[in-house]
């Protein structure tokens, strides 16, 4: 996670939230197939350049990212 924030970080990507949740054929025990998901609401829409540069970039170093959602804002500080 620490390597995801500093990609984001060098960016400039504003990060609103950060959750987490358990994943793997056993995520309600211990063992060494208990991995965690990493979930990030960032500010900016898919299509913007920046956001497909990190998007891009945490791929290269092996981030599994999977999109699940990306709205227009309703409105652009002025």
């Amino acid at each position: 996670m620490i390597e995801t924030l500093k990609i984001l970080s060098e960016l400039k990507i504003d990060v609103g939230q950060i959750g987490t949740r358990m994943s793997g054929s056993n995520a309600t025990t211990t063992g060494d197939d208990r991995r965690c998901a990493f979930f990030f609401e960032v500010s900016g829409h898919l299509s913007d350049a920046v956001l497909v540069t990190a998007v891009k970039t945490l791929q290269e170093h092996g981030k599994g990212v999977t999109v699940l959602g990306s709205y227009p804002a309703l409105w652009q500080p002025g």
